[in-house]
C-alpha cells in the first residue's frame, strides 16, 4: 500500500510543475504579444517552455516505450533540474535577472 501513496505523491507534483509550466508558457504569450523581446527571442521562449512540458512526461513515455522503470527519487531530481533550468532559469528569465546564473563567476 505505501507504493501507491507514493504514486499518488508523484502525481501531485507532477500536475504542480505541469501547472506552472502552463502559467510560463502564457507569461511568455504576454510578453511576445507586447513585444517585451524581439519576435525570435519571444518564440524561442515559447518553444522552450512548451519543450519542458512536453519532458515533464519523459519518465512515463521511458516506462510505456522501453518498459523501464524510472525510481521515484530520480524522476523529482529531473522534474527539479526541469523546474529550476527550463521554467525559472529560461521562462521567466532568471537567468538575466540572476548574475551568477550558468556562469562560474561566483567561484571567483
Amino acid at each position: 500500500m505505501e507504493g501507491l501513496s507514493v504514486i499518488k505523491e508523484i502525481k501531485k507534483v507532477q500536475i504542480a510543475l505541469l501547472a506552472f509550466g502552463v502559467f510560463v508558457v502564457c507569461y511568455n504569450f504576454y510578453e511576445f504579444i507586447t513585444q517585451k523581446y524581439s519576435t525570435s527571442q519571444g518564440i524561442t521562449f515559447i518553444v522552450e517552455s512548451l519543450l519542458g512540458i512536453a519532458l515533464i512526461f519523459m519518465p512515463q513515455v521511458i516506462l510505456k516505450v522501453f518498459k523501464l522503470k524510472i525510481p521515484a527519487a530520480i524522476v523529482l531530481f529531473y522534474w527539479f533540474f526541469l523546474f529550476i533550468s527550463v521554467f525559472l532559469g529560461t521562462g521567466m528569465h532568471l537567468i538575466s535577472i540572476i548574475s551568477f546564473w550558468g556562469t562560474k563567476s561566483y567561484m571567483r
